[in-house]
């Protein structure tokens, strides 16, 4: 699941995540991230921090109450990198943090 209000980013994580054979869905806000977590079990959500209706990271934090979703990763991204938001992510469990515009050499580190 992919979660950005930025098109373009959306675009570029959606190939990329196709690309490694993953189903890609897309939204751009916290209500439909959560309608399709309740329904779908996703091996990675990349959420921004900064969404239309809210923080990436209360959506993270509410994902992850969702029993569905136990085993699910997270990678989060975000045009301004503050060392206590990069905290509470890692406090989260989220598996990385990416800087927007995302760098997909970067993101592929992630999986390595």
């Amino acid at each position: 699941l992919i979660v950005n209000s930025d098109s373009t980013e959306q675009e570029n994580l959606s190939r990329f995540f196709s690309s490694h054979g993953f189903p890609v869905k897309k939204t751009s806000n916290i209500t439909e991230s959560l309608k399709l977590a309740a329904s779908v079990v996703f091996d990675f959500i990349v959420v921004d921090l900064e969404l239309e209706d809210g923080r990436g990271l209360d959506l993270v934090r509410a994902i992850q109450k969702l029993n569905t979703l136990k085993s699910c990763s997270f990678i989060v991204t975000g045009k301004v990198v503050q060392v206590d938001t990069v905290r509470e992510a890692m406090d989260l469990g989220v598996k990385g943090f990416l800087k927007s515009p995302v760098d997909i050499r970067k993101l592929e580190k992630l999986f390595q």
